[in-house]
């Protein structure tokens, strides 16, 4: 039971130092016989090689656990960044006309926040699935003739990184021609 206390010990040392372990006793299972002799360890490396080789093989795994997690940890990100960017794709390819036009106000309007009445359905329903998200916790405006409050809205960060005009309609440099089309084709509650 001392051994694994020991072991145990051993796994909580600083990478640096398994490092060191590592390096060490490679230098000493690997370097030519000759070598050994002129700088005197030849002996010691006969007499504890198994020490030495376990010291190798335990002090390289926890060397190698560093850059493997690290990895795992990348992989990981970038298969939940794909996954991630395929909801939002999917969940763009599903909106209606009217979700696509809120949307498209950003560009036209080429604002990173608008001032909409987050209490229409159309607005609900995009706050809900996580493409727009309210900024502040405060009305900005009280919308008297629609009974809307409007707040600061913002695509979510996320969502932009994907987001392209093409998904939503729209030109991806559009022409003063196709700006005043979309301006024209804009929902009442804009």
């Amino acid at each position: 039971m001392d051994w694994l206390t020991r072991l145990i010990d051993l796994v909580k040392l600083p990478v640096m130092y398994a490092f060191v372990a590592f390096l060490a006793s490679e230098i000493l299972l690997f370097m030519p016989a000759n070598w050994l002799a002129k700088i005197r360890v030849d002996q010691f490396v006969d007499n504890h090689g198994d020490v030495i080789g376990l010291v190798f093989v335990v002090s390289g795994l926890l060397v190698s656990v560093g850059p493997l997690s690290w990895l795992g940890g990348v992989f990981k990100s970038a298969c939940a960044q794909r996954k991630f960017r395929k909801s939002i794709e999917s969940a763009i390819s599903e909106l209606d006309e009217r979700e696509k036009a809120v949307l498209r106000e950003f560009y036209i309007e080429d604002k990173r926040t608008l001032v909409l009445p987050v209490e229409h359905p159309v607005l609900e329903g995009l706050i809900s699935e996580g493409i727009l998200e309210v900024v502040g916790s405060q009305p900005l405006v009280w919308d008297i003739g629609r009974g809307y409050h409007r707040f600061s809205v913002r695509i979510e960060s996320e969502v932009s990184r994907y987001l392209l005009p093409e998904m939503l309609g729209m030109p991806s440099e559009p022409t003063e021609e196709e700006l005043r089309e979309l301006r024209r084709r804009r929902p009442d509650f804009l």
